[in-house]
């Protein structure tokens, strides 16, 4: 995933901490999130403070909406037994 372009288009976005993250189910440590954003797995956060990041609320739902059609698609494209 690519890093959101500043443009201040888009106003009132969410943001979600990495305990909100936990809370929407995604059991992923820290370090595992981050690795997953180095390889473009996982949207990129932003720094809110010298110690604070967040994840746009929207692009989390949009991970979490393509995981669940990917998990259609792979039951969809299972071999019969």
């Amino acid at each position: 995933m690519v890093r959101p372009e500043p443009t201040g288009k888009k106003i009132g976005r969410r943001l979600l901490t990495y305990q909100d993250l936990r809370e929407r189910g995604i059991p992923w440590s820290r370090v595992h999130v981050g690795r997953l954003e180095a390889a473009g797995k996982f949207p990129q956060h932003i720094d809110l403070g010298a110690n604070s990041i967040a994840w746009f609320e929207d692009e989390i739902d949009d991970l979490l909406e393509a995981k669940a059609a990917a998990r259609v698609q792979q039951k969809t494209k299972a071999p019969a037994d």
